[in-house]
């Protein structure tokens, strides 16, 4: 598929989803994301594409904070807090 129809594929995705979601973006805008959205569809295609034997077990525990918390920072503030 050439450069052009690919774009204009991709264009025609984001008028869909735009239409879907009760957006609006400008051609700008659709421009600029075709690059993210071309990672995007790349990454959902590998992961569609990989093959997993019956014997994988399924994820029993996920843990999506780091083993070890950052510290909590003070935010400055330019003005007093109300009490």
């Amino acid at each position: 598929m050439s450069e052009n129809a690919d774009s204009q594929n991709l264009s025609d995705l984001l008028a869909a989803a735009e239409q879907l979601m009760g957006l609006s973006f400008t051609d700008a805008e659709r421009t600029q994301m075709q690059a993210s959205l071309r990672e995007h569809l790349q990454r959902y295609d590998d992961l569609h594409n990989t093959s997993f034997e019956n014997a994988t077990g399924m994820a029993l525990h996920f843990q999506p904070l780091s083993p070890e918390p950052a510290e909590p920072t003070s935010v400055p503030r330019s003005y007093v807090m109300s009490t």
